[in-house]
Formats: structure tokens, C-alpha cells, sequence
């Protein structure tokens, strides 16, 4: 089973033409303990938990440490994670938190590969990126 943990805009430095994630999400409370507790608690382990609705990848190291830190209590529930990211550049540091915290999926998302169309959309990367990362 994967549990998802909605974390809008976190780690995205602009807002896609489309995107408004706590719409989306429905998710009001910008306190991430809150929201990942809210969210654990309803459900019993082992389970994988997806972190969806940000970039990871633009989040900054010390930023991604503490994330994960609110996930201590509910470790023996949870078999590993998954993330959704944009496919932008990442830093050796950034993987290496990742593989400590048990991230075995990490899937890049990409909503056309017309580099005109991306751009309209504000994505800020390309088709290539995609391909190159």
C-alpha cells in the first residue's frame, strides 16, 4: 500500500500556469509534522509513503533532512519511500539523503515534451532535462 503525504509547492521556486496545489490537495496546514501525522496515523504499516505535489530535487539539504525528521516515530511502519519530482538538476548531497531515507522510486514528472508548451507552462526545464536526468 502507498500513503500518500501531500506537500504543496515544497521545493518548487515558481508556480506552474496550472498548478495550485492546496486546491488540489486540499491540504491547508503548512506545518509538516502536522500533515504527515495526520496522515500516518490513519493507517496501520508496513507501508511505502509517496511524497507528492512538490520538487524534491529544489529542496535544500538541510530542509530535506528535517522533512524526513518528521517521519522518526512512524519508521517501523514504513517500508521505504517514494517521491514525485520535476526533472531539474540534483545535488550529490540531495541523493545521498534520499538513499538514507529509504527512497527506492523516484519518478520524474513531465506533463508534455514540447519544449514551447513546457515553457507556457512554466515549468523552468525541458524535454531534454527529462531525458539527461
Amino acid at each position: 500500500m502507498i500513503v500518500p503525504v501531500f506537500l504543496p509547492h515544497l521545493g518548487c521556486h515558481t508556480r506552474c500556469t496550472y498548478c495550485n496545489q492546496q486546491l488540489i490537495t486540499d491540504v491547508k496546514d503548512t506545518d509538516l509534522g502536522t500533515v504527515i501525522g495526520k496522515t500516518l496515523n490513519a493507517h496501520q504499516g508496513p507501508y511505502e509513503v509517496g511524497l507528492f505535489a512538490g520538487n524534491i530535487f529544489g529542496i535544500e539539504p538541510d530542509q530535506l533532512r528535517r522533512l524526513f525528521a518528521h517521519f522518526e516515530g512512524y519508521r517501523e511502519r514504513i517500508a521505504n519511500f517514494r517521491v514525485s519530482t520535476k526533472p531539474v538538476s540534483m545535488r550529490n548531497e540531495t541523493l545521498e539523503i534520499l538513499k538514507a531515507n529509504r527512497v527506492t522510486v523516484i519518478e520524474l514528472g513531465i506533463p508534455t515534451f514540447n519544449d514551447k508548451v513546457l515553457s507556457r507552462l512554466n515549468r523552468r526545464h525541458s524535454a531534454q532535462d527529462l531525458i539527461s536526468s
